[in-house]
């Protein structure tokens, strides 16, 4: 089934179909999750690789060209955020990315499969999961 999402469902669906596996699964519905990771993630790289292109564009950068990293009260570089010259053009750039659709081949995944299953999965992921699970 071919399924048209914004990258930012994708996301959502790749993350709650990674956490259902974390789940002892019967063979076959382990099976077709693992399938339909594997047809998510290449959307979800590609995205991730523009969402560092524009965040390196817009970065404040030092002498060296590298990005300038935000600093916490004691001076310290905080893990993954960098100082931005127009935050605004960023945070535009990224929602847009977040809204861009894209289209996905994926086999649906039967609900009832994952009822019988007895997961312990947060109501999130099931709803994150969507148009992925089938009647």
């Amino acid at each position: 089934m071919k399924l048209t999402l914004t990258h930012q469902e994708l996301s959502g669906m790749l993350r709650a179909a990674q956490e259902v596996l974390q789940e002892k699964l019967p063979i076959a519905l382990a099976l077709r999750l693992r399938q339909a990771v594997r047809a998510l993630q290449p959307q979800a790289k590609d995205a991730e690789e523009l969402e560092r292109e524009i965040v390196i564009r817009h970065a404040v950068k030092d002498e060296a060209g590298n990005p300038v990293p935000v600093l916490d009260g004691d001076g310290a570089p905080q893990p993954g955020l960098v100082r931005l010259t127009d935050p605004e053009a960023a945070h535009r750039e990224l929602r847009e990315l977040a809204l861009c659709p894209v289209e996905v081949e994926v086999e649906p995944i039967p609900a009832g499969e994952l009822e019988a299953a007895g997961l312990h999965v947060s109501g999130a992921a099931v709803l994150a999961l969507g148009d992925l699970l089938a009647g």
